[in-house]
């Protein structure tokens, strides 16, 4: 019956069947799905009940667990929270209950419930008032036996209950979930069977259209094979069937029929083809004979164009010799070649070693070569045997080739080798075309280098001018500039990039630049478009703050004008020069007339009037006060005078500036009695070497401008601090402060912040800036910091010398102790040193009256004394009297050693040596040793002065 269904039509039968399965299994499929999504839903649903009511079940369990925790809690500790936490639960309690009713359906359920409730209303009605009453009335023994007998019982059997209910809810859940799993396996094994039954239906049918379509198939390509291979074939299945391969075998037929007849037309047709093809195989050869010419035409036209290229597309020469080389010997097909200068020495070559460009170098000299190229002046061709390096071969094809330049003799040879073959004559006109054209690439490259050697000759002439130069053309183009110019715009780097920059690019630069640009571009506009009749034009620089002056000069090329030309000169030197010299006379005629006006007034009035003595008194006084004001100008006039020639002589010691900078202030609170001048120091004391009269000129001079701007008084703080290996000075006031725009000019020369503020407040401009002299001749350093209208903080920072310490008692010898007293420490310690090499043990002070003490205290064996002491206490004389004054001291030998020649004086106070600088320091030692010999330990003084 299947076989019969089939015959009939097999796509549509087999699309049929196919379809049927389909159809039954979708249907049992989703029979099944079904079936699996029901039991789920029932399972899910009867979970959720019972989740909720294990939910509901372990919350009562936990609420009453809490509450019965807090009672305990508040009967332990009497805490009113704990009693108010656990009855506010009864209500939570008792509302879980009754959703437990709600969904309870079971007998066992409902009997849960039911003795839940019963248990809830026993606790909290019947027990647990009556408990709290009695412990609230202190009861405690009703309420232990309350908790003994019934409510314990009760809560045991309540608590058990709960245990119960909830285990048989998890052993139902349990149940359900196996219930659940066994169905699922049951219908996924039974899919399964299903599956296996189909498989197998499906197999048979299959089977059966393989058998009936199959062996046909099979004929029919063997058949198509028969007649591929030009043999008869023949089909026997197929005969008398109605379906696809019925119909594809009478089709088969037809064809066989047909290719047959087409056979004999092809047979026909192809012997008029061969005839056709030997005419044709005669052409093709003609034609590709042709396409050799013009393919190796194009070939030279490349190379030739290659050439031309490459040799116009540099200036550098040897490049251009490289690229010619190369390129020619591609060109005329060479295997090797070489160009080479005559009489440079500069060479290229290509496709040759070193010894190959020796030995053409070697021929070109020996064989005449140069003289026939510049008899002939054409190319020649040379058939030579292969030298030694030229291995493999026996004759060599060489061709020569001049290169001339215009108007020139013979500049370059150009030598190429063949091989294989060689060259063509009739080529050797093509080759003298080509050399003409790399002679006009070196002609080229000659006239540049020319040219660039005197534009670079040129540019550095310029660039070697101090003034900054701008050519430029009569359209505004940049033509030339020079690096001073450069140098003062900030655009060296730009230096290449602006010779041919447009008048707007140069304009846009320079108008960032100074000051007042707009202005100086018209006057640029106008010199260049001849409308100017003004010869220069001054402008500033933003940056630097530089001053230039700058020229214009038309130029031509006989009368036509091809640009003007412009000179940049720096005058910032001359125009500061002619300010200050402004500034020092205005000052000078201000500062001097004032002075001299008062002392003449009250010269006079002393003259011509009689006068009271107190009158007089007062008179003379302030004469003398503007006699000593006018002294000071001139010293510092003087004072810049010799710091500007380098002739300013510095007396530098070693000496503590604290007490010098407490003298100053202390002049300074007599003077301003309106101020408030504290001193801070850190360390106690600020040892220095300097010149102590010129430090004191410079912090007078801070100090008293801290005291003179600041009019309205206010406090000024004085700071010392030791910063490394320096002593840090810093004098703060409140006063006028200074402009930000003016601290870098500040402690310039007569320079002076002009404001209205400042007007009546005198000066010279002087002080500043001999400070700063001062100070950068001490190695140090003057600061400013300043908020305009709050006040200014001046910092001094002077390379320190640690605190001074008694040298420690060091040496054998003889054991004599020795006292120096020396306020020098670098002479100090050169006398410590000898002292100590010499067998003494040596102590040092600075000063006397460190000495005193330690005199005082252990008396040496011997002494030696400095005169000038700058303590400030007492000098050596003042010291040396006093020792020898007192019975405990007078014995003590004492050795002068001082750069004054007054022996005379020394000796008629008790010295028993003098030592007068400069000397030789084993003196000292031998001084002391020959007076404690002679004397024993009776009186000698050994002094040394500086």
């Amino acid at each position: 019956m299947i076989r019969k269904f089939i015959k009939k039509s097999l796509a549509r039968q087999f699309l049929f069947l196919m379809g049927c399965f389909m159809f039954v299994f979708l249907c049992l499929a989703g029979i099944l799905l079904a079936t699996l999504d029901q039991l789920n839903e029932s399972y899910i649903e009867r979970n959720h009940v019972l989740e909720q009511k294990e939910t509901l079940a372990a919350g009562i369990d936990k609420n009453f667990s809490q509450v019965f925790l807090n009672i305990r809690g508040y009967i332990a500790f009497g805490n009113p929270e704990l009693k108010s936490e656990a009855l506010a639960l009864e209500p939570e309690i008792r509302e879980q209950i009754r959703q437990f009713k709600v969904i309870a359906t079971e007998k066992e359920d409902k009997g849960f419930a039911d003795e839940t409730e019963e248990f809830i209303d026993y606790y909290f009605i019947h027990t647990l008032p009556g408990v709290i009453e009695n412990y609230e009335n202190k009861n405690m023994t009703a309420v232990v036996d309350k908790a003994n007998n019934e409510a314990t019982e009760r809560l045991s059997g309540f608590q058990k209950t709960l245990d119960r209910y909830l285990a048989s809810n998890d052993e139902e859940l349990s149940q359900s979930f196996n219930s659940l799993t066994k169905m699922e396996t049951f219908i996924q094994v039974g899919f399964v069977i299903f599956l296996l039954v189909s498989l197998l239906v499906l197999q048979r049918v299959i089977r059966i259209m393989l058998s009936q379509v199959g062996q046909p198939l099979a004929e029919l390509a063997a058949a198509a094979n028969e007649t591929a291979m030009g043999r008869e074939a023949a089909i026997q299945a197929t005969n008398g069937r109605e379906d696809e391969i019925g119909i594809l075998s009478t089709s088969f037929h037809r064809m066989l029929a047909s290719i047959q007849e087409k056979e004999n037309d092809l047979v026909a047709h192809n012997e008029e083809l061969f005839a056709q093809q030997e005419e044709l195989q005669a052409q093709q050869a003609e034609l590709e004979e042709t396409l050799r010419t013009l393919k190796e035409s194009q070939l030279a036209l490349k190379g030739r164009n290659q050439l031309i290229h490459h040799i116009s597309n540099t200036f550098d020469k040897q490049k251009v010799l490289q690229s010619a080389v190369i390129h020619m010997a591609q060109v005329i097909q060479a295997d090797s070649g070489i160009i080479s200068l005559v009489g440079e020495g500069s060479y290229a070559a290509y496709s040759l070693s070193k010894e190959g460009i020796e030995q053409f170098q070697e021929n070109f000299r020996q064989r005449g070569f140069m003289a026939r190229l510049e008899t002939e002046q054409r190319p020649f061709l040379v058939k030579r045997e292969a030298g030694a390096k030229e291995n493999g071969v026996h004759l060599v094809h060489d061709v020569y080739i001049p290169i001339y330049l215009t108007g020139g003799g013979l500049y370059a040879v150009m030598v190429f080798s063949r091989f294989s073959g060689s060259f063509e004559e009739r080529q050797l006109e093509e080759y003298a075309a080509l050399a003409k054209n790399i002679g006009n690439s070196l002609d080229k490259v000659s006239l540049y280098q020319k040219t660039e050697e005197e534009r670079q000759l040129n540019q550095e002439i310029i660039n070697s001018v101090q003034e900054g130069l701008q050519l430029i053309s009569t359209t505004g183009r940049m033509l030339q500039i020079n690096r001073a110019l450069c140098e003062a715009f900030s655009c060296e780097d730009k230096l290449p990039q602006i010779p041919g920059c447009s008048w707007g690019q140069w304009t846009s630069y320079i108008r960032k630049r100074i000051e007042d640009g707009d202005s100086f571009i018209e006057y640029l506009e106008k010199v260049l478009n001849g409308g100017s009749s003004e010869q220069s034009f001054i402008y500033r620089m933003l940056d630097s703050r530089q001053i230039y002056k700058v020229y214009s000069e038309e130029l031509y090329r006989g009368k036509e004008k091809y640009g003007i030309i412009l000179v940049h000169r720096n005058i910032t030197r001359e125009y500061e020069v002619n300010q200050m010299k402004s500034e020092f006379v205005s000052t000078v005629s201000h500062e001097l007339r004032t002075p001299l006006a008062s002392i003449f007034g009250f010269t006079e009035l002393l003259l011509h009037r009689d006068l009271k003595p107190e009158r007089q008194k007062k008179y003379v006084k302030t004469i003398y006060k503007e006699t000593q004001r006018l002294t000071s100008l001139i010293n510092d006039f003087l004072d810049v005078q010799k710091m500007e020639s380098g002739k300013q002589n510095y007396e530098k010691r070693y000496f503590d500036v604290l007490p010098l900078i407490e003298k100053i202030i202390s002049l300074q609170r007599v003077n301003a009695p309106s101020h408030r001048i504290a001193l801070e120091s850190q360390d106690g004391e600020g040892i220095i070497y300097g010149d102590k009269r010129k430090l004191e000129q410079a912090f007078s001079n801070i100090i008293s401008n801290a005291i003179k701007y600041s009019p309205g008084g206010g406090q000024i703080d004085l700071n010392a601090k030791r910063d490394g290996d320096k002593l840090v000075v810093s004098i703060k006031d409140e006063g006028l402060g200074i402009p930000e725009e003016s601290i870098d000019r500040l402690f310039n020369k007569f320079y002076r912040v002009d404001n209205s503020d400042r007007r009546k407040i005198g000066g010279t401009g002087l002080g500043l800036s001999i400070v700063q002299e001062i100070v950068k001749a001490h190695y140090g350093e003057v600061t400013v910091e300043s908020q305009y209208r709050k006040g200014s903080t001046f910092t001094v920072s002077l390379p320190s010398v640690p605190g001074h310490e008694t040298v420690r008692e060091e040496g054998t010898g003889q054991g004599h102790r020795i006292l120096v007293v020396e306020d020098d420490q670098s002479l100090a310690e050169l006398m410590v040193d000898e002292l100590k090499d010499s067998g003494f043990r040596v102590s040092w002070y600075r000063t006397g009256s460190e000495a005193m003490v330690a005199i005082g205290n252990d008396a040496p064996d011997a002494i030696v004394l400095d005169i000038v002491l700058e303590d400030g206490e007492s000098d050596g004389w003042e010291l040396l009297k006093v020792l020898k004054s007192q019975e405990g001291t007078k014995h003590l030998p004492i050795v002068i050693s001082t750069a004054l020649d007054e022996k005379e004086r020394g000796f008629s106070l008790g010295a028993n040596d003098y030592l007068i600088k400069p000397y030789q320091a084993s003196e000292l030692s031998k001084a002391i040793l020959q007076t404690l010999l002679k004397i024993g330990k009776q009186g000698q003084i050994l002094i040394r002065d500086k």
